[in-house]
Order: structure tokens, then sequence, then C-alpha cells
């Protein structure tokens, strides 16, 4: 079944249990996908979600497999990269929802849930740019959110 994650089709405190597994990133308002997550689970369910890379990371364009530099939303603007991308792809990469790590700790604080674990990821992998073009990476919220890559968190909802 196919579902809007702000939007579920199922009645509050429907599961136990809510896993969700490299969508995060790519939904276009995580806070109310979380909202949703929380809604549907009973009090005391788990809501478990392991994401990434996130935006701001070496990869988080998602444009890996096609263009490998490390944070190459940042070097590049948007029109050049789609310009290089549309003969490989046919399509624009992947739609990223462009949250920093602050946006997600921020949402992670107050949401209606305990955070049981919590664990950023780090990918250094292109450390080296930022420190050779600085002036590029200035629209960066923090250092962190360059190098935190993947998010894995485990929610209880509140009673």
């Amino acid at each position: 079944m196919a579902a809007d994650a702000a939007a579920l089709p199922f009645g509050d405190g429907s599961f136990d249990v809510v896993y969700s597994y490299n969508t995060f990133e790519h939904v276009a308002e995580p806070d109310k996908a979380l909202g949703e997550a929380l809604r549907v689970l009973r009090p005391g369910g788990l809501a478990f979600l392991s994401f990434g890379p996130l935006y701001c990371a070496a990869f988080g364009l998602h444009a890996y497999y096609d263009l490998s530099v490390p944070y190459c939303q940042f070097l590049w603007e948007p029109a050049v990269i789609d310009e290089f991308m549309a003969p490989r792809r046919g399509a624009p990469p992947d739609y990223v929802n462009g949250w920093s790590l602050e946006s997600y700790r921020e949402l992670w604080r107050t949401a209606d849930a305990e955070i049981r674990e919590y664990r950023e990821l780090r990918d250094l992998r292109g450390l080296d740019l930022i420190e050779k073009f600085p002036s590029c990476f200035k629209k960066a919220p923090s250092l962190d959110s360059l190098l935190v890559s993947q998010l894995d968190i485990l929610l209880a909802k509140r009673p």
C-alpha cells in the first residue's frame, strides 16, 4: 500500500511499531511525517527512523552514482548540476528535502515522544574540500551539519 507520510490512512493508535528506513530525507515535510508516525502509534509504541545522507553531508544531494564529487550541492549552482545530470539520468536527481541536521535536532527536541536511542553517524569524506574552499560552505548551518551524514533514532510515544 502506498500512502502520503504526512497523511497516513490509519486510525490513531493503530500500531505498536513504526519503522522508516532511508525515507525522512526525501519527505517534503518531515515534521508532519513524524507527527503522523506518532499519531498512529499506541501510547508507549516505538518509532524507529534511520536515514541519510542528510542534505548538507558530503553526498547529501543523492547524486553520487552520476556525480561523485562530495558536497557538489555547495560547490555548484543547482542549474549547473541539473544540466550535467540531465543526459545521465533523463530525470532530475531524487528529491531531497534540504533539512539540516539542526532542523532534525529541533524536530526530535519538540516531538511528543521520548528519545530511547539516538545516533549521528559522520562521513568524513570531502573534508579536504571544506578546507580548500571554505567560502563555498558559508551557507552551511554548522560544521556538524556538513559531517553528520546519517541519523538513527528510536522514539517512544508518550502516554
